[in-house]
């Protein structure tokens, strides 16, 4: 069987994905709470999906440094992100 490539996630397919606006990614990055994008060009910055997920999958788990959730986020009962 073929291996799925990791896709790599524009900042606007992260903060759509996670349903946060633009200013609130870059807030949480400035704040540590969400991982930085690398660069793959002068002005172009990306995401490994596989990233994006762990994150996800580690709020869902409780794994977070610190306080346990994201500030300003809501949480929901068994309600996982489809990713």
């Amino acid at each position: 069987m073929e291996e799925r490539q990791d896709q790599l996630l524009t900042a606007q397919e992260v903060w759509s994905l996670l349903r946060i606006s633009e200013p609130t990614l870059y807030l949480w990055i400035r704040q540590g709470k969400f991982p930085p994008a690398f660069k793959i060009g002068r002005q172009a910055a990306r995401w490994r999906q596989s990233v994006v997920r762990q994150w996800i999958c580690d709020r869902e788990a409780g794994i977070v440094a610190g306080a346990g959730a994201v500030e300003g986020v809501e949480q929901e009962s068994e309600s996982p992100v489809g990713v």
